[in-house]
């Protein structure tokens, strides 16, 4: 989404190693494709905790920013 690709954006530029799970079902894969090949990109929802479990290998943070905009 449109926080969630700012957010990754600044953490890269201050040289962040990045992780992105998304499933694209209300956001658009567009707001990451100038910084897709500086990510590791995990294509599914957080509720598939087999992906969740394999994306967050390694990591010492979160930011959680799946939501459905209309809530």
């Amino acid at each position: 989404g449109f926080i969630g690709s700012h957010l990754s954006e600044k953490l890269l530029n201050d040289g962040h190693e990045v992780k992105i799970i998304d499933d694209f079902s209300t956001g658009r894969e567009e707001n990451i494709a100038h910084f897709v090949n500086r990510i590791s990109l995990f294509r599914g929802s957080v509720t598939d905790r087999n992906l969740l479990r394999k994306a967050i290998d390694g990591v010492d943070g979160v930011f959680h920013q799946a939501a459905i905009p209309s809530v």
